[in-house]
């Protein structure tokens, strides 16, 4: 069967103006309704309006961002800006009434570099103190392992008050902060101390009286140091509390696994 398309033409003229005169549907070229009627295509929309209508439309917009959730503070993060402040505070405060010398001549007495060599030539003292070598020795050298360990897994920075300009850095991991090397050390050793005393006191009951003095210097001397890093400006309070308590540790592993 073939398609009459001159009649079907002369239809859809006639269609289209009777349509139209009675404004029943837009005007709308009259072979595209043909080919919409052949084609089965109900859109009834030419292709040039198609194309028009298209091109015409505004590109996608993307929807607004999704707003983030509102992240609440943790314990941690309220911590680390309590023990931010405090530090600072602390700093602040004595900066004025405490001689700096002071201060970098405690950081001085325990810095490694003086203080190994020093407990090396405590060898040569008498036979008191013998027991007591080993794991001090020992003990320091662990210290220094854990101590750097544990700064590089951290790498907190110093505090930003803190004056680099007077800081003899030895090793580029005493940039960071956390935990305190000083701290620790002069802790470990004053426990240390305080764990040997005993057996000292059962050995030599004559000198209890110079233990006990010695015990005393000791412990005075490792709470200013603790004390002096934040107030120099070098460490968190959280860095020193931290440290002090690694080297109470080390002084127990020390006196408990290293004794010779």
């Amino acid at each position: 069967m073939t398609t009459n398309w001159a009649g079907l033409g002369w239809v859809g003229l006639f269609i289209n103006k009777t349509v139209t005169s009675h404004n029943l549907l837009p005007v709308v070229p009259f072979h595209f309704r043909i080919f919409s009627h052949i084609t089965g295509d109900t859109n009834h929309q030419s292709p040039s309006a198609k194309v028009c209508c298209f091109s015409n439309m505004d590109p996608p917009q993307p929807g607004p961002p999704a707003a983030a959730p509102k992240s609440s503070v943790t314990l941690i993060g309220q911590l680390r800006n309590l023990d931010t402040t405090v530090s600072r505070q602390l700093h602040s405060l004595t900066q004025p009434v405490l001689p700096s010398s002071l201060l970098l001549l405690l950081e001085l007495s325990a810095d490694f570099r003086l203080f190994f060599p020093i407990s090396l030539s405590l060898l040569l003292s008498p036979s008191l103190l013998r027991p007591f070598l080993p794991p001090l020795l020992l003990g320091l050298l662990l210290d220094l392992a854990l101590i750097g360990l544990v700064k590089i897994l951290f790498r907190r920075p110093r505090p930003p008050h803190n004056h680099t300009h007077s800081m003899k850095v030895a090793v580029s991991v005493d940039h960071f902060s956390f935990p305190s090397g000083h701290a620790s050390r002069v802790c470990f050793v004053a426990s240390l101390a305080h764990l040997s005393a005993a057996a000292i006191r059962q050995d030599h009951h004559e000198g209890s009286k110079a233990v006990n003095f010695v015990l005393l210097v000791v412990w005075v001397w490792a709470v200013l140091i603790s004390v002096s890093r934040v107030l120099l400006g070098r460490h968190f309070v959280s860095d020193v509390f931290v440290g002090a308590c690694l080297g109470v540790l080390e002084a127990v592993v020390a006196f408990r696994f290293l004794k010779f």
